[in-house]
């Protein structure tokens, strides 16, 4: 069944920038039996492309420091998010405990990153626990991830999770994926008893189930909005209603909307008060009891420069880089180059609001009416002569090979001449 076309008024548009597309083929083994669908790359890598363009959506950056994954199993996603550097504090959260300490390697600085120190510090905590049950280390949580983790919950868990998570966590962000149950008739019959992608499968949604049981925690915790996307492209020739393979629900508290509209943003972001969510969550005894099994710290370097700093010599970088080698900035009639904001924007690391950025620009710098930065190019030395050439003028001359002048030289019987040659009174060969 395919999902409505329709948005209603808890759906918001949520561009996913930076990410990969996972396409489709299908594969015949050498000995021609079935055709099997298969993806390259696989779908996975594109959840966690998927994923980690949320994290380092520009507008969010600021705003995201502690990010907590439910259902980590082997650890793999924590291995490409740790790399961005805003991020201070990761929780892995598994029921598995024995799976967790067979890889706690992965939670681990690895030797490249002893080498290539992060700039702000990062802990790893790895706990043994459970997605729907409360604690104390989940508090303060930016951004809440589940990969495929809510079709092997059983009913009770599944049903307690969104009050652990948006009524007690209330995390900045939450995104889930799931399988897509209408793709399924394109892998063909299920291997599996219950007819799934996988034996430990407790049901797989459609596109309108998942949607309706995202519009459902919305109505249910009201300061939520969400998107719907997905990753795993159809096959050439399929019906596009059948959607993605994978599919992707992003909820955003409403306080961070406005950022992705460049609205003025502060670091402190606090959940509005809603009246119609007022109504104080109270949760039974701890069910899971959560036990935090290890934990890693990871090697940065401390940088004393204020943000104005930081900013401004990101700036300064960027022009000395495009200074020279790029005509596109060059103004010829004023003899200076202009570098759009925008464009410094884009490459400005720290920069999270464009206003800010160019009120800090401004304190070296100016802007002209055309929201570009003037730079004038460094005036030429009015020196006639290279470095090469001396006081006067002359040319330096450099000998490379003195053996020239000091080998003295006889004469051939045809008039050529040959340098005398020293032998060597320690060589053995020498009469």
């Amino acid at each position: 069944m395919a999902k409505s076309n329709q948005i209603s008024e808890y759906e918001f548009n949520l561009d996913l920038r930076d990410t990969f597309r996972s396409l489709s083929y299908y594969h015949t083994d050498e000995e021609g039996g079935d055709k099997q669908l298969k993806f390259d790359p696989p779908v996975y890598q594109a959840r966690y492309s998927a994923i980690n363009s949320i994290l380092t959506m520009k507008e969010w950056i600021p705003h995201i420091k502690k990010v907590t994954e439910f259902g980590c199993a082997d650890m793999s996603l924590v291995l490409l998010i740790r790399r961005n550097d805003h991020l201070q504090h990761i929780l892995q959260i598994d029921i598995d405990d024995e799976l967790l300490k067979r890889f706690e390697q992965r939670a681990a600085p690895l030797t490249w990153e002893y080498l290539s120190r992060r700039k702000l510090p990062l802990i790893t905590d790895v706990y043994h626990g459970s997605v729907d049950s409360p604690h104390e280390c989940l508090l303060d949580s930016d951004v809440v991830i589940c990969v495929e983790l809510i079709e092997h919950l059983f009913p009770e868990t599944e049903q307690n999770l969104p009050q652990n998570i948006f009524g007690f966590i209330k995390p900045k962000i939450a995104v889930f994926t799931t399988p897509n149950a209408d793709f399924n008739i394109l892998f063909g019959s299920s291997k599996f008893e219950n007819g799934f992608r996988h034996e430990d499968h407790k049901f797989e949604w459609t596109q309108q189930q998942f949607k309706d049981w995202a519009q459902n925690i919305c109505i249910r915790y009201p300061n939520y909005r969400f998107s719907v996307s997905g990753v795993g492209e159809l096959p050439t020739d399929a019906d596009e209603q059948l959607g993605k393979c994978s599919q992707m629900a992003t909820f955003v508290r409403k306080d961070m909307l406005p950022l992705l509209n460049g609205l003025d943003a502060t670091d402190d972001v606090t959940p509005p008060v809603d009246e119609s969510d007022t109504e104080e969550v109270v949760f039974p005894i701890e069910k899971f009891k959560y036990k935090l099994l290890f934990s890693k710290e990871f090697p940065y370097d401390q940088d004393s420069r204020s943000l104005d700093e930081k900013i401004l010599d990101d700036v300064k970088y960027f022009i000395n880089r495009h200074l020279y080698d790029d005509d596109l900035y060059f103004d010829q009639e004023k003899n200076i180059c202009e570098f759009p904001v925008e464009d410094i924007f884009r490459h400005v690391h720290d920069a999270s609001d464009l206003n800010e950025m160019r009120s800090i620009i401004r304190k070296e710098f100016v802007i002209n009416d055309k929201d570009c930065v003037e730079h004038k190019l460094p005036e030429e030395s009015g020196s006639e002569f290279s470095e090469y050439d001396d006081e006067d003028g002359e040319d330096v001359k450099h000998v490379e090979d003195a053996e020239d002048e000091d080998k003295d030289e006889v004469s051939t019987e045809n008039g050529s001449s040959k340098p005398v040659t020293t032998a060597d009174p320690d060589d053995e060969d020498w009469d």
